[in-house]
C-alpha cells in the first residue's frame, strides 16, 4: 500500500469512526434494534476506489475502536465487522462486471450472512428476544425475523453502497 492510499484509508477509517459515532442514526422501523447508520460508507468508498484490501483495513479499523468504545461488545463490533466485510467481499467479487453488478452481489453476500448470523444469534443466545417481533401474517416469528432482517440488509447496502458510488463518481479522480 503505497502513502496515499494509507493516508486514504486512515482519514476515511477516521470518518467511519465519527460516523458511528454520530447521532445521526434511523432505527429500523419493523425493529428498532436496528439502525441505519452511515459509519461504513467509507469502507465502501475504499472497496471501490481501490479494492479490498483498504476496505478491510478501514473496517477492522472500525470495529477496532467500537470494541473500544464498549459499544455492545462484543457483538456490535462483530456484527459491523460481518455486514461491511461481506458487502465488501460481494463488491470485489462483482466489480469486475460493473458497479451494478457489484451492487447485486454484495447485497445479496451480505444479506444472507448476515441474516443467518442473527438468527444464529437470536436462537441460540436470545431465544426470547422473537416475542418482540412484529407479527407478519402466516409467519412464524423466526420466519418474521428472517423476512425483516433481509429487508434491513438490502435497504442498509443501498444507503451505503449508493452514497459511497456517488462519493467516488464525483472525486474518484482524486481518490486514484
Amino acid at each position: 500500500m503505497n502513502r496515499k492510499r494509507l493516508a486514504l484509508t486512515a482519514s476515511l477509517t477516521a470518518a467511519a469512526v465519527v460516523l458511528e459515532a454520530s447521532p445521526i442514526r434511523f432505527p429500523f422501523p419493523l425493529l428498532p434494534f436496528l439502525v441505519f447508520d452511515f459509519g461504513e460508507i467509507p469502507a465502501f468508498v475504499l472497496a471501490l476506489a481501490y479494492g479490498p484490501y483498504e476496505a478491510t483495513a478501514s473496517a477492522l479499523g472500525l470495529a477496532a475502536v467500537l470494541f473500544a468504545l464498549g459499544q455492545f461488545v462484543p457483538i456490535g463490533p462483530i456484527y459491523k465487522l460481518l455486514a461491511v466485510e461481506s458487502a465488501i467481499l460481494g463488491i470485489w467479487a462483482g466489480l469486475r462486471f460493473g458497479q451494478g453488478f457489484a451492487f447485486i452481489v454484495s447485497t445479496l453476500i451480505r444479506t444472507a450472512v448476515m441474516t443467518v448470523a442473527n438468527l444464529l444469534l437470536v436462537e441460540l443466545f436470545m431465544p426470547g428476544f422473537l416475542q418482540f417481533v412484529p407479527d407478519i401474517p402466516f409467519m412464524n416469528a423466526l420466519t418474521a425475523l428472517a423476512v425483516l432482517l433481509i429487508l434491513f440488509n438490502i435497504l442498509q447496502n443501498a444507503l451505503s453502497f449508493g452514497v459511497a458510488a456517488a462519493i467516488v463518481k464525483r472525486v474518484g479522480r482524486i481518490l486514484l
